[in-house]
């Protein structure tokens, strides 16, 4: 069992949203490491009678290692430049709080994959069905949940721009021109044609809360 895996959450005013992608993340994929750390951004924009704490609270349910920012105004870009700037692991999860693990991942498979190739960046866990190419490919770096290779983030974050949106910055749109992002190989986790990992939770909760 490896010894721990910073996880960087970013999330906003849901709370049951949270609960229920940190209790499917850790049901079947952040359980097989002896300590996670949480690393949450809480921009405050969402449900009404919800504060900041109130999502850092959920956080240490899941773990006792959780390092929080609650900033004043919301800022997708800025909250993903912060946490991208607290990793500490050789590897971290990227996740937002939207998102449901629907089916185990196995760490050794994850690790294998970035052992055979050192310009791997990220294993993605795939909201559609996989491509058939063996392994599965994509373009470029995606914010959809994946382990991402810290070393590839801290060669980002010297170039990052909190006024764009970190996946049109650094994913596939400009995964050919980037001079950095061409430096480095991305690929979905799974087999080929292998049916989605995760369920995108926000359009119901958009459905919901209009």
């Amino acid at each position: 069992m490896p010894s721990s895996l910073d996880v960087v959450v970013v999330a906003t005013l849901r709370p049951a949203l949270l609960g229920l992608t940190l209790h499917s993340f850790y049901k079947y994929f952040l359980h097989q490491f002896k300590a996670t750390r949480l690393i949450l951004n809480v921009d405050p924009v969402g449900e009404r009678g919800v504060s900041q704490k109130d999502l850092v609270d959920i956080a240490h349910r899941y773990s006792n290692l959780v390092i929080s920012r609650m900033p004043a105004e919301p800022s997708f870009a800025k909250a993903v430049q912060w946490g991208w700037s607290q990793v500490a692991s050789p590897f971290f999860l990227h996740l937002e709080d939207d998102w449901l693990l629907t089916k185990p991942v196995r760490w050794q498979t994850m690790a294998q994959r970035f052992d055979n190739a050192k310009t791997l960046a990220s294993v993605r866990l795939n909201l559609t069905r996989n491509p058939p190419n063996n392994p599965p490919a994509h373009a470029g770096l995606s914010l959809n949940p994946c382990l991402i290779r810290s070393e590839c983030i801290r060669q980002i974050l010297p170039h990052f721009d909190w006024k764009k949106d970190p996946e049109k910055q650094f994913g596939s749109s400009n995964s050919f021109t980037h001079p950095i992002m061409q430096r480095w190989a991305f690929e979905y986790y799974g087999k080929p044609r292998e049916a989605a990992y995760v369920i995108d939770t926000a359009k119901k909760w958009r459905r919901a809360h209009q």
